[in-house]
């Protein structure tokens, strides 16, 4: 009979892969939602400005998902079916 071999995991590098898949699907949920703002803004991106006005950030690298999610959630409720899912 052949022998199993003792399978062992990394728990560090268990945690440091669970943390990058997290880190690509909040990336991704911001890039929507900024592109919700941004096609709901004017060519001037007026919606985009208030935004980052409102929180006081000077670029959208430094939004958090959660005051994306906010804006959108309060700004833009004329979201049509067809723009981008949010969550």
């Amino acid at each position: 009979m052949a022998k199993l071999k003792k399978c062992t995991v990394n728990k560090k590098e268990a945690t440091k892969k669970l943390r990058n898949q997290q880190h690509k699907v909040d990336l991704q949920e911001k890039d929507n939602l900024i592109k919700i703002i941004s096609q709901q803004s004017d060519r001037y991106g007026d919606k985009l400005i208030h935004f980052m006005d409102l929180n006081q950030i000077n670029s959208l690298s430094e939004a958090t998902v959660e005051q994306l999610r906010a804006y959108v959630m309060r700004y833009c409720n004329q979201v049509q079916k067809n723009d981008v899912k949010i969550f």
